[in-house]
Parts: structure tokens; sequence; C-alpha cells
């Protein structure tokens, strides 16, 4: 995990919804709360949470514009100007502590482990040095000491089911976006890459897509468990031709695919005829030792980054190949036409 990770929102956006909210609570507050003292008091009591209120509706208005941690800066500045607040005003009291402990539920709740620690940690030591100096000894320690209770109870309990959450989020992520039975991608990843890389700079993108010959002869003579375990064998030897940044698919059925982005056509041709070689060569083995005979039909085109079009034209030319390589005898590769 980086720094900028770590000191990042679970949920940018959410986050700074989160904030607006409580920034408009500040200043509704602020605005209501009565108050003696000087007319400059009054103003800076009023116009900082404005001033925060502003930024955190700035952050969510136009979110591309802020780092990742901004969220994480404003809650620090928050915590800040309330220390500032209840300096001014000397309120050192259960009021002034309690709403400086808002910054620290919402670092509590929206921002990672680190982030939300350190905010923690540094709350904790804000009320320390604002009851002291305007607390009695005695009743100074005790205060300080049920601010640091709850501060921590309560980041403790927040940070842990954030860390839940995100957990069961990354692993819904997963599920989503992974073919369960042979680790690969699955449709809807590939396109969503493929539609990057259609538009992005390099030597063109390549669509390979393989079809297992023959499968269903496979799983009518052996049974489907061996049929999954052939697809699985598959797919693993299509992962290892894999270069960073390919995307090894199954489409669905006995039908895989393969994405390489920023590939000239040579790289293309000569991957599909590896495919090809690599499963014909890395048969599976059934426990009696004898192998079970399997090839691979597969279709490929490359859209130079000049010419490139929309991911349907990709598919079907890719599949027009793939049913050229079927005609042609199966087990061999086929370039698309053009």
């Amino acid at each position: 995990m980086t720094w900028v990770h770590g000191l990042s929102p679970r949920d940018a956006k959410g986050a700074a919804r989160v904030a607006l909210g409580f920034c408009a609570a500040a200043t509704a507050v602020s605005f209501v709360s009565p108050f003696e003292g000087a007319a400059w008091l009054r103003v800076l009591v009023v116009g900082l949470p404005l001033l925060l209120l502003l930024i955190s509706a700035l952050i969510v208005w136009i979110p591309a514009r802020w780092p990742r941690p901004t969220t994480t800066v404003l809650a620090a500045a928050c915590l800040g100007a309330v220390w500032l607040m209840d300096v001014l005003t000397r309120d050192a009291g259960f009021g002034g502590q309690v709403v400086l402990m808002y910054p620290v539920l919402f670092a509590a709740s929206q921002l990672h482990r680190t982030a939300a620690w350190l905010l923690a940690l540094t709350g904790i030591a804000a009320d320390a040095l604002l009851v002291l100096w305007f607390v009695p000894g005695n009743q100074a320690g005790t205060a300080v000491g049920y601010f640091t209770v709850t501060v921590v109870t309560v980041t403790a309990l927040l940070v842990t089911a954030g860390d839940r959450q995100e957990a069961l989020v990354g692993a819904l992520r997963v599920q989503a976006d992974v073919d369960h039975l042979t680790g690969l991608a699955n449709r809807r990843n590939l396109d969503q890459t493929a539609e990057g890389a259609l538009m992005g700079p390099g030597e063109g993108t390549a669509l390979i897509l393989i079809d297992l010959d023959h499968f269903k002869a496979i799983n009518d003579r052996h049974g489907h468990p061996v049929g999954d375990a052939v697809l699985q064998s598959v797919a693993s030897s299509i992962s290892g031709l894999c270069r960073k940044g390919d995307v090894a698919c199954r489409i669905g059925g006995d039908e895989l695919a393969l994405l390489l982005p920023d590939c000239t056509a040579e790289v293309a041709a000569q991957r599909a005829q590896e495919i090809v070689e690599r499963v014909r060569r890395d048969q599976l083995r059934l426990p009696d030792g004898r192998a079970v005979a399997t090839s691979v039909s597969v279709g490929y085109v490359h859209a130079p980054r000049s010419t490139a079009g929309d991911l349907r034209q990709l598919y079907a030319a890719a599949d027009d190949a793939l049913y050229l390589a079927k005609r042609r005898g199966r087990d061999q590769a086929a370039a698309a036409s053009g």
C-alpha cells in the first residue's frame, strides 16, 4: 500500500459528500449558537466553517481536479479549525470536546486505517492541549481520559468495520470480474480493457479468440469434471504466454480470448501461433497416465492505432478469423482478412 493510498478515503466521492454534510452542519451551528465576544471573533467563528463548507462543496462538484488525499487534508483542516475556535472561545468543556470529535469520527468512518489513526491521535493531542490549558488539573486529567478512551474505542470499531466492508467489496469485485473456473478475467473485464486499449497510444491492439476443438466430445467421453480440468489447463497455458498488461479471458463455454494492448501485428501473429503450439504440447494427464488430446482453433485481428475501430468490429473480425481456422481443419491460427 502506498502512502497516497493510506492517506486517501476509502470512497473518494462518498467521503466528499459526508464531509460536505459535516461542514454544512458545523456552519449551521456556528450561525445559531449564542456568542459573546468581539465582533472579529464572531466573524472568525462563522467564517471558518463557511470556508470549509465551500472547499468541501468544490471537492464534491469538481472531483477530478483534486488529488485523492484532499479529503484527508480537509479533515485535518477541520480538526485544526475546531481546535482554534475552542481556544479562542475558551470552550474546553463537554461541548467543545464533542465538536472536536467530529473530524475524528469522519476520519474513522471514511478514511483508510493509516489516515484514520493519524487523525485520531492528532485529535487526542489537540484535546489534551486544549483541556490542560483551560481546565484545572484534577478535572483536566479525567476529561482527557474520557475523550481518549472514547476516541480510541470508536476509531477501532469504525476502522475495523470499514476494513471488513472493503474486503467484502473487493471480494465481490473479483467475483464480478473473474471467471471462477479458470481464474481468467470475464467478458465484462475484457470489454472494459479493450475499450481503453483502442483509444490509447501505442502500436495498436490485438484480439485473439480461442475455441477448444471438439470440446463436447471430450465431455462426452471423459465426463464434465475432466472437461473442466481441460479448460483450466488451456487457461493456464494461455496465461503463461501473457505479457504485463495483456488480458486473458473466458468469454463463455469453451471460448477464451486474449487481448494484447500496445501490440504490433507481428507480435499478434506470433502469440496466436504460440497458443496453438502450447495447448497442443500441454496435454492434460488423467490419473491412469493417459493424455487427453486437446487442440484449439485461433482467430486473431490487429487494429493499428491509426485505424482502430470500435469494439464490436474488433470482435466480429476476430470471430470471422476463428471460423476460418475451423474451416481449414482446426488446430491452427488464422488472421482476419484485410
